[in-house]
């Protein structure tokens, strides 16, 4: 049994050390965005775990995976339908500000295939061929990934030592480098995982509208800022949300990620933002009720008409 008594010469961490210790962690930051995400409607787990493909399926665990009530296009219908989302969410109580260099891009509303859901239908028969359900609806025209400036680097700042400006190096700090890594896995992980639960219906069953999004979600307790390049040098301005592009590579296959990256007293907003896009999802679907069965009902069919008829169907429902 070890010691865990005091050793002789080594002192007591006092309470006042305690709360300065918790207060620079990100602990309390994960609770008070746990708060307001749960009065918000959603439902909050609290470190949820997951095996983690980029370490061989070592159990690892994120902050905050944050789900939504369903909501149905289709009520009264006799069809049981569901769009459902997670906001699935980091937390980190930055000490040093973490500067990101978005620019501009050529095709914006081409970002709508990074947008992450699944389920049924994810392609919608439309004109003797399949199209993409974010294609279709379309997403282009109101998603906020659609829009605006994105960034793919980022920085933040070590001292070398105390001193001077000089004494600063930008870097990629390590730890932040993980935590968008973790969201990126977790999702894939659930992403890919989905279509290993979906059954095909029996003949006489239909199969019910139903997906799920996910938006991945970094919150700092700290500064956040946007660099670029002016006449007269590097230009740097505060800011409340960025849009972070990442890769990761999972075996051969490439998966691209936008990662939204928001100060604490900007997640109402940002609530507010994500509740906005699902319910014209849910508008769009309605209006497109039709196209949406009727989708639904031809993948059932292909599905049926092979000799491997359930996984067939787990290739048909799965993105990508």
């Amino acid at each position: 049994m070890s010691n865990t008594r005091e050793q002789k010469g080594t002192p007591s961490i006092t309470n006042e050390a305690i709360k300065r210790a918790i207060t620079r962690s990100g602990y309390l930051i994960e609770q008070r965005v746990a708060d307001k995400l749960s009065g918000s409607g959603y439902y909050v787990l609290l470190n949820p775990s997951f095996p983690d493909p980029f370490t061989s399926g070592k159990a690892r665990e994120i902050d905050i995976e944050a789900d939504s009530t369903y909501i149905s296009p289709f009520t009264g219908e006799g069809f049981p339908t569901g769009i459902h989302w997670s906001i699935v969410c980091e937390c980190e109580n930055n000490l040093q500000p973490i500067v990101f260099f978005p620019y501009e891009t050529l095709y914006p509303k081409e970002r709508y295939n990074l947008i992450k859901c699944f389920g049924v239908p994810m392609k919608i028969w439309n004109n003797d061929e399949y199209v993409d359900l974010r294609l279709f609806l379309p997403f282009g025209d109101f998603h906020h990934y659609c829009s605006g400036q994105i960034a793919t680097q980022y920085c933040s700042f070590r001292a070398k030592k105390k001193g001077s400006d000089e004494d600063w190096i930008a870097e990629h700090n390590e730890e932040q480098h993980d935590t968008f890594n973790s969201l990126i896995s977790f999702i894939q992980y659930e992403i890919d995982d989905s279509s290993k639960d979906w059954n095909l219906p029996e003949n006489d069953e239909e199969e019910p509208l139903y997906i799920e999004f996910r938006y991945p979600l970094i919150v700092l307790g700290g500064k956040l800022k946007k660099a670029s390049l002016g006449r007269r040098g590097i230009v740097l301005k505060n800011a409340h949300h960025i849009k972070y592009l990442k890769s990761a590579y999972f075996g051969a296959k490439q998966e691209d990620y936008i990662i939204d990256v928001i100060t604490e007293d900007y997640l109402a907003e940002y609530i507010t933002l994500i509740g906005s896009e699902m319910k014209r999802v849910r508008q769009m679907m309605t209006t497109r009720k039709k196209e949406v069965n009727k989708s639904i009902l031809k993948i059932l069919q292909e599905a049926r008409a092979t000799d491997s008829s359930t996984d067939a169907y787990r290739r048909l429902i799965h993105p990508g």
